[in-house]
């Protein structure tokens, strides 16, 4: 177990679009649209392997796929699918009420399709969340988990007012218990009228999760896991979220490597090179992009997005693995 304060003094160049990350894709990367039944999303592979590494990555509340970590991840040898829960097509709207069957039917698919028997499991925010909650209740199934500013508890469904009172999931056709927020924030912008900071809101959660927020059981995760955070996140306190995931992995005595990395100064974003294709980096000084306040200044979130490319190739490139 292993706390990392990343020292980046040094750092020179940063490399942060979209256009850059997909460069990575090169001749050698095949990329393929799925549409398999209820699976969605984009898969890239590299040409010429016949049993590569599997991993699987996670949208967050926004939807869509994450094809640039896709694509830079399947160039180091790895058959990567960028999975769209929603907002996408052939996918529901919102993330209200989504089987959680959908992920380990793709779980399966990717088993099928490359002979791996575990997957790994990459996600960020609700996809963070994601990562830790799916290998909870099927942990047979996955080799390696990389939650991004994840949650340690089960959120409510996402992201307009019809949504927040219903389940984000379902497990055997029941809705899956989860924490509703409450929208009554302290602090307004007073330009845009929006909330300064969801922090608070989410903390109450994240720090009560035997009595306000249903916990993720991830001591049943029978899996190595790398938590990446930043301390300044104002859409929720990932960095908190991800203490208690290593307390309560502590408390059960998890058998399995924990790799938790908190970046000082860094917001929401600090791991966006996996993120939508039709996300900017959100590199504002406020690091805020799309209207929501998600933190973190332009140096300490560029250093962080950085550093974690790095972080989770090593740690997949260990842990992901098709024997």
């Amino acid at each position: 177990r292993a706390i990392v304060r990343p020292s980046l003094d040094n750092l020179s160049t940063v490399t942060l679009t979209t256009s850059h990350i997909l460069r990575y894709r090169g001749p050698d990367t095949v990329r393929e649209e799925i549409a398999e039944g209820d699976l969605r999303g984009v898969l890239y592979f590299p040409r010429g392997v016949e049993s590569p590494p599997t991993l699987i990555t996670m949208n967050g509340s926004d939807g869509g796929v994450y094809e640039p970590g896709a694509a830079l991840i399947a160039t180091r040898g790895f058959a990567v699918l960028a999975l769209a829960s929603h907002d996408y097509a052939g996918r529901p709207d919102d993330l209200a009420l989504i089987p959680l069957e959908y992920w380990r039917e793709a779980i399966d698919y990717m088993r099928e399709r490359f002979d791996d028997e575990r997957t790994a499991l990459l996600g960020m925010s609700r996809g963070g969340e994601l990562a830790l909650l799916v290998p909870s209740i099927w942990p047979d199934r996955v080799d390696a988990v990389v939650a991004n500013v994840p949650s340690n508890v089960v959120n409510s469904a996402c992201c307009n007012p019809e949504t927040w009172s219903k389940a984000a999931f379902t497990l055997n056709g029941e809705p899956v218990a989860f924490w509703e927020p409450d929208l009554s924030y302290e602090g307004f912008d007073p330009t845009s009228g929006l909330p300064m900071s969801y922090r608070l809101t989410y903390l109450k959660a994240m720090l009560g999760p035997d009595t306000i927020g249903p916990a993720i059981e991830v001591e049943k995760i029978d899996a190595p896991i790398l938590l990446i955070s930043g301390d300044a996140d104002r859409l929720w306190p990932g960095d908190i979220a991800a203490k208690m995931v290593e307390k309560r992995l502590r408390e059960h005595g998890f058998a399995h490597e924990v790799v938790n990395v908190v970046h000082a100064g860094a917001g929401h974003w600090a791991t966006s090179t996996t993120h939508n294709t039709s996300a900017s980096p959100g590199l504002t000084e406020a690091g805020d992009r799309n209207d929501l306040p998600t933190g973190g200044t332009v140096r300490a979130n560029a250093r962080a997005i950085h550093a974690s490319v790095k972080l989770q190739l090593d740690f997949l490139r260990k842990y992901a693995r098709n024997d």
